[in-house]
């Protein structure tokens, strides 16, 4: 979601036009550029695919780069859940971003839907849910990184038939990522 979410921004930042249509916030070729890789959108905004807290400290920020949007949570999940090797992992995440000379807006991570696989849905939703509240936890040691919950404002609408379509069951589509860059926006 976050690299759909980082073309949407960049589509709207970068129009050059004040009247964007969804259609153009939606187009395959832009919501899949840079796929799990690094994303060069303009000079001002790049997504750099880091799926795990422990591969933060790992990724190259440049120089110019102003803030950072950690968007993370549902990789972990569903991989693991071990609530301490979430804590160490969130920690030494949070411990190399407070150490650079950025913004950094940690954005806690809605929930996933398998459809037609509740047992999974189930597991990996609270394995986020422990990964959300261990970092809503941990940020408190770190003056430099805002969170914002945007778990909290969107999972009433992320699972069966009140999930709000993207265009795969992975994927929210624009309403969520719009949702999110106000969010954004407004805490910034």
């Amino acid at each position: 979601m976050a690299r759909r979410f980082t073309a949407t921004l960049s589509t709207i930042v970068e129009s050059e036009t004040n009247d964007i249509s969804t259609g153009i916030i939606d187009e395959r070729q832009t919501l899949g550029k840079g796929g799990h890789d690094m994303a060069k959108w303009s000079e001002r905004l790049e997504f750099r695919w880091a799926p795990h807290a422990s591969d933060i400290c790992n990724v190259n920020i440049p120089s110019q780069i102003t803030t950072i949007v950690v968007a993370i949570g549902i990789h972990d999940a569903e991989s693991s859940a071990d609530v301490n090797s979430y804590k160490s992992k969130i920690d030494g995440a949070m411990a190399c971003l407070q150490a650079m000379n950025v913004t950094v807006v940690w954005r806690t991570a809605p929930n996933m839907y398998a459809k037609g696989n509740p047992k999974r849905t189930q597991e990996v939703n609270t394995n986020v849910q422990h990964f959300n509240q261990i970092a809503l936890t941990l940020v408190t040691k770190y003056p430099r990184i805002k969170t914002i919950d945007f778990a909290k404002t969107v999972n009433f609408k992320s699972l069966g038939n009140e999930r709000l379509k993207g265009d795969s069951n992975e994927h929210y589509g624009n309403i969520v990522r719009l949702v999110e860059i106000q969010t954004l926006m407004f805490n910034i």
